[in-house]
């Protein structure tokens, strides 16, 4: 029968060591073939029970003997593992799962973990911690899922398939909170994990052919001038005035969170004209990106340049000469946006300000609807491709279109 195997247990009686014992081999019997190996265990020939195929009247019998319980176990949990995955089923594939060789990488999980493994050695190098961590969520989601919906630790490669994913898309919907964009992310994420799987044979379909992963049009946030004034004249507190600038400084230089949060002081330079540059690079593609300082950023960057504003009770000494390397403090994005929805609230701004709006503000507001062309905008903010610098000319368009509304009625012949 091909759903069966038999493992047998032996003494290999021509492998005698030089002290006198013999080693325990097993072997796995399988649709007419056998793989031998070693326990790398060792018994005295008088210690071996043929009949009964385990250690006898010897002092170490209870260890020795669940040494070969486990390793016996291992090989039915492997050889039960690769039914599952529907794979060809040999003898020395059963021990190679059981040897923990191939076992992993027949499962999604494992193959999952082994990228983000892989990842985190290379953050800093070819990878951003971002980047990273974004994979430990889908990798979290995934592992929810899969024991939420399968009741198991993993799931087979073989077994990933389009129900699969509508399942897990389902998933994402009902348990996580994600929205439409959050939910087709975490495909994106498990899209590279299988596409890593096949290319490496480890599964022979894409479970992604016929899978719709559609991303909604999202409303771009951007402030006005007018928007922009107002935010620049409000008197604020200590604690927000901080926050207004270095958004402020973003809305007129392009900078990202990231970007921003990383500037040092060392990538201000001034050219012979006398014109001050910030000459960095994105965190996010890697890019350099040279911007020329317009005399607003240039009254916040001074406003910094000899400033530390500890942004916690108590920072080391190591920490503190980083940060005093930094043109602004260091705040978590997500205080951030926080204090910008209170700062855009006693601006009498009626938008929900995010930080990122700062960058859509720059490429619009700031640039394009002042004659800037799409190239120049392109090589400030770091865009890899036109295309993606080509959105704020669309979202330009349509402030147009939506300003004109309000005069359309009132000419008519």
């Amino acid at each position: 029968m091909t759903n069966i195997i038999r493992i047998r247990k032996f003494l290999y009686k021509g492998k005698q060591r030089t002290n006198g014992l013999y080693p325990i081999y097993m072997e796995i019997h399988h649709k007419g073939e056998f793989f031998r190996f070693s326990l790398k265990l060792y018994v005295a020939l008088n210690c071996w029970s043929k009949s009964h195929s385990k250690v006898v009247d010897c002092e170490d019998e209870d260890v020795l003997n669940n040494h070969i319980n486990e390793w016996e176990l291992k090989i039915h949990q492997a050889f039960d593992e690769l039914k599952m995955s529907f794979e060809e089923i040999t003898a020395k594939k059963i021990a190679k799962v059981a040897f923990g060789e191939l076992g992993a990488m027949n499962m999604i999980l494992g193959v999952y973990k082994k990228h983000n493994e892989d990842m985190f050695s290379l953050i800093g190098v070819d990878y951003k911690r971002g980047t990273h961590k974004n994979h430990k969520m889908t990798y979290g989601h995934l592992e929810r899922f899969i024991k939420h919906q399968y009741s198991k630790s993993d799931y087979p490669l073989m077994k990933v398939k389009y129900d699969f994913l509508q399942k897990f898309k389902h998933y994402l919907f009902l348990h996580t909170g994600n929205s439409k964009n959050g939910v087709a992310k975490n495909f994106v994420r498990l899209k590279k994990i299988c596409s890593l799987a096949k290319r490496n044979e480890w599964m022979p379909h894409d479970p992604f052919a016929n899978f719709k992963n559609n991303f909604e049009k999202v409303d771009r946030t951007f402030l006005t001038d007018i928007e922009l004034s107002k935010l620049i004249k409000i008197q604020l507190s200590d604690v927000l005035s901080p926050i207004r600038d270095m958004y402020v400084f973003s809305c007129f230089t392009g900078l990202s969170y990231c970007d921003i949060k990383k500037l040092k002081k060392d990538e201000y330079e001034l050219d012979s004209s006398g014109m001050s540059w910030i000459m960095t690079y994105r965190e996010k593609t890697g890019s350099t990106t040279n911007i020329p300082l317009l005399n607003a950023a240039k009254v916040i960057y001074d406003k910094y340049e000899d400033v530390f504003i500890p942004t916690k009770q108590k920072h080391s000494a190591p920490e503190i000469e980083r940060l005093k390397k930094l043109v602004f403090p260091s705040f978590s994005n997500s205080y951030m946006n926080k204090s910008l929805k209170e700062i855009a609230k006693l601006a009498g701004v009626n938008k929900n300000l995010t930080y990122h709006s700062a960058r859509h503000t720059f490429g619009t507001t700031v640039t394009l609807r002042n004659g800037i062309p799409l190239e120049s905008i392109q090589k400030m903010m770091g865009h890899a491709n036109i295309k993606t610098t080509q959105i704020y000319a669309k979202m330009s368009d349509d402030k147009v279109a939506e300003d004109m509304q309000a005069v359309m009625g009132k000419f008519s012949f």
